[in-house]
C-alpha cells in the first residue's frame, strides 16, 4: 500500500515540484483548444524539461508514451509498442 500522506509531505509537497506541476498544467492550458487534445492525451515537453513552454517544444502524445520513462521510450519503439512521435 501506498502512504499518500507521507509521499506528499516528502515530494509533492516539494517547493519545486511545485512549480514544475504548475508550470505542466500551464503548458496543457495553452494547447486546450487544439482539436487533437483530448482527456485521454498528453501534453509532452520534447526536452522533457516541463519548465521550458516554448510551443516548439509541446507536442500532443497518447498517455502511454508520455508517462513511459524517457530512457525506455526508444526500447518500447523499437519493439513496435510505441509510436515513433517526433513532431
Amino acid at each position: 500500500d501506498r502512504d499518500y500522506k507521507k509521499e506528499y509531505e516528502n515530494y509533492h509537497s516539494d517547493p519545486e515540484q511545485i512549480k514544475r506541476r504548475t508550470k505542466r498544467n500551464e503548458a496543457r492550458r495553452s494547447l486546450k483548444n487544439r482539436k487533437n487534445l483530448t482527456a485521454d492525451k498528453d501534453v509532452h515537453h520534447k526536452d522533457n524539461n516541463p519548465m521550458n513552454n516554448d510551443k516548439s517544444n509541446l507536442s500532443i502524445v497518447t498517455q502511454k508514451y508520455n508517462r513511459t520513462e524517457p530512457r525506455l521510450r526508444n526500447k518500447l519503439k523499437e519493439m513496435g509498442v510505441l509510436p515513433n512521435v517526433r513532431k
